[in-house]
């Protein structure tokens, strides 16, 4: 074997060895514990796919989704995150491809020897192309993580509409909640007013002293601040949904006047499955693969690249001459380069990269628990709040007949006014806690709907393909 080669071998098993080193094995994501099914047993059906807005029988809030979904500017960053990840994934995608370049270029140039001058013209037209094969798989690993960095940030995107979506669901029955909140203190300051009327009529007769009159007054005087009260959260929430649905906030939109009853709350199926139906689990997984494939990448940052050049041109003293054949010449050359010495650089930046591995390894798992725990949650206080809605429905049904009895009889004497008072405060109470428990039972079965990643009927929004 001619020394020569023997030289170019052992220079290439040199480089070789001291930058290559076995390749780790991917790290695998711990799984969490997952019970067999919820403590709910009576939720354990397959997944109902009916779209969740539906649910609810109200047209005016699927509008106003549609309507937010078009125009909320957070949506719209959103989406343009993922818009900037496809454009990553094929950034990195074109590493794996030759490139392509030309270039035309024109000199002109003047000498100057033994008191003569000489002027020459030079013009050359080139082709380049550059590829370097990917003998490991470092490029085919960066692209991949590329893509799946994409795919994470498409699945965070549809999260983000359906969070969209249960938020405008949320502010539209606060906003109810709030109008029905207002139009019950109105009715009591409607009854306060006939109220005081009678107790001021009695008192200018002598039937009543003065300390039921200023009692009612200042009954009334409070129940006018309450109002005020009221009013300022019907706004604060006008104004919450306004934003959501990308308007101006000017508490233009007209409060709804009741809520929704609910239905039979929907089917929660197994716990396995919610990890592949909640979009932030998917997005979750998707960002530990890539961080996986990102460690790949750095350890074989460590191993020799072969690249390749060819150049083909013409180069002349004539612009004419540059599309003719004899003057036509080309170049061919391979590279083979590894790193020998950086000082711990690469081995540092591969150390790095495994930690992030582990670090998107431990968030994943803990978005899984939060999941599961959401969900646990969601089910265990459906039944809780319908038990304190029927308690509170009776309490307020009983202290509105407490509230009329007890007027009656004070006017006919049978009692002193503080008693109207105390029933006419338990009666505002009770009527009040109801309706507030009402939205607590429509807020929980929005957290039950996202916390199950269940089928929101949205209509799709494909984004485009790498």
């Amino acid at each position: 074997m001619p020394q020569p080669f023997q030289l170019t071998v052992s220079m290439l098993g040199c480089l070789l060895l001291a930058s290559c080193s076995t390749i780790d094995s991917r790290v695998e994501p711990s799984t969490p514990i997952v019970a067999n099914q919820w403590s709910a047993d009576e939720l354990q059906q397959q997944m109902d796919r009916e779209p969740w807005l539906d649910s609810f029988s109200n047209s005016g809030l699927n509008q106003l989704v549609a309507e937010a979904l078009a125009a909320n500017y957070s949506l719209r960053a959103a989406r343009a995150r993922s818009e900037v990840a496809l454009a990553k994934a094929r950034i990195a995608g074109a590493d794996r491809y030759p490139e392509l370049n030309a270039g035309l270029d024109a000199l002109r140039r003047k000498q100057t020897q033994g008191g003569e001058s000489t002027i020459d013209n030079s013009f050359s037209a080139e082709l380049e192309l550059v590829w370097e094969l990917d003998l490991w798989g470092r490029l085919d690993a960066s692209t991949q993580a590329a893509l799946n960095d994409y795919l994470a940030s498409q699945a965070e995107f549809e999260q983000a509409r359906f969070q969209l979506a249960a938020d405008v669901a949320s502010a539209w029955f606060n906003l109810s909640e709030a109008r029905m909140q207002l139009d019950l203190v109105e009715r009591r300051l409607n009854n306060q007013s006939s109220n005081l009327e009678i107790i001021r009529q009695n008192y200018l007769s002598g039937l009543s002293d003065s300390l039921d009159l200023y009692l009612a007054r200042a009954d009334l005087e409070g129940d006018r601040s309450r109002r005020q009260a009221r009013l300022q959260t019907l706004k604060q929430r006008t104004r919450e949904l306004e934003i959501l649905l990308g308007r101006y906030p000017a508490t233009a939109l007209e409060a709804p006047a009741s809520v929704p009853t609910l239905t039979e709350p929907p089917p929660a199926g197994l716990p396995s499955e919610l990890l592949q139906r909640r979009q932030d689990l998917i997005a979750a997984r998707l960002s530990l693969r890539a961080a996986d494939l990102r460690a790949e990448e750095a350890h074989l940052q460590r191993y020799p690249r072969l690249r390749l050049t060819a150049t083909g041109g013409t180069r002349s003293d004539e612009l004419g001459d540059l599309l003719r054949s004899d003057y036509l010449g080309w170049s061919l050359l391979g590279g083979l380069t590894a790193p020998l010495f950086n000082a711990g650089r690469l081995e540092a930046g591969e150390l790095q990269a495994r930690a992030r591995t582990r670090e998107a390894e431990a968030d994943y798992s803990a978005t899984v628990q939060r999941a599961f725990a959401e969900v646990e949650q969601a089910l265990g206080d459906e039944g809780l709040l319908l038990e304190q809605q029927r308690a509170l429905k009776n309490a307020a049904t009983d202290s509105i007949s407490a509230e009329k009895l007890a007027f009656e009889s004070y006017r006919s004497g049978l009692v002193e006014f503080v008693t109207v008072l105390e029933s006419q405060r338990r009666s505002f109470d009770a009527q009040s806690a109801e309706i507030e428990v009402r939205n607590r039972l429509l807020q929980n079965r929005i957290n039950l709907y996202l916390a199950l990643g269940g089928d929101f009927a949205l209509s799709p929004s494909p984004l485009e393909e790498p």
